[in-house]
């Protein structure tokens, strides 16, 4: 009798992660008072990073590296250039738009895909839905994900 094996959805297992100010912090990217701060001074509907980067606290890049540790993602600027239009266009242009998630390459069964945003378990059911191929996100800054799908679209 094979033994069946129940892993955790991706949503689980964020529930575990270190909060993104705690990373902050600790990567040396803001000090401990710009969080609290920034905690205190959050309207509803403002992420803790978008807000610490449009204050100057830190850099949008900074911000994709903290969330990268915290998500466990790998992170970095990827050139239009190098990615294949024909791979760019794998999913469908609503879908590309709507999620804001570009493939940028197909290898050894995965498909590899650019976002600015964390994926869910949402985005994973709808891209379900378009492939069959193991699904490996990468974060990108959200004006390198608007370079791509400009270039690439």
């Amino acid at each position: 009798m094979k033994t069946e094996h129940a892993y955790p959805s991706r949503g689980a297992l964020v529930e575990h992660k270190r909060k993104l100010g705690e990373i902050l912090i600790g990567s040396g990217y803001a000090e401990e008072s710009d969080v609290r701060r920034a905690l205190e001074n959050l309207t509803a509907g403002t992420r803790l990073g978008q807000y610490l980067v449009q204050r100057g606290v830190i850099t949008e890049d900074e911000l994709y590296e903290a969330l990268s540790l915290q998500q466990s993602l790998p992170v970095g600027r990827l050139e239009p250039w190098v990615i294949s239009s024909n791979v760019a266009r794998a999913l469908p242009r609503r879908v590309v738009r709507d999620w804001r998630v570009l493939p940028f390459r197909i290898s050894s069964g995965n498909m590899f895909l650019a976002s600015p945003e964390i994926p869910t378990d949402d985005l994973t059911r709808i891209l379900r839905g378009f492939t069959r191929l193991s699904l490996r996100f990468h974060l990108v800054t959200p004006q390198n994900f608007e370079e791509l799908a400009a270039n690439l679209l």
